[in-house]
């Protein structure tokens, strides 16, 4: 059953250095359900990491979040949605908008 809300899963606007989520098993969130995006990001250096984004806890029941899975915008440099160690990819499925929107700064 979504859990969303009616407007953005996560919104971080400002800061440096942060995290959502992780590649540990448990560390991950679900974030679905919502009225606009999963995610928005415009804090420099964040990583996102081991969660599922418009999908069910199990990733069998889509939940879409009601725009984009998520969205990096507005000068934000050093960012990194998913990664290479194990458990560090997301699952961003379902979402009315784009799966990622990345604007501004190269992102890794």
């Amino acid at each position: 059953m979504p859990l969303g809300n009616g407007n953005r899963g996560v919104w971080l606007q400002h800061g440096t250095n942060t995290t959502i989520g992780g590649p540990m098993p448990g560390a991950g969130n679900v974030i679905s359900g919502n009225g606009l995006d999963g995610i928005v990001v415009g804090a420099h250096a964040t990583v996102i990491q081991g969660n599922r984004i418009g999908i069910s806890a199990t990733g069998e029941e889509p939940l879409g979040n009601l725009g984009s899975g998520v969205r990096i915008s507005g000068g934000v440099h050093n960012s990194r949605i998913g990664g290479e160690a194990s458990g560090a990819g997301n699952f961003i499925a379902h979402n009315a908008g784009s799966g990622a929107v990345v604007r501004g700064y190269p992102v890794h």
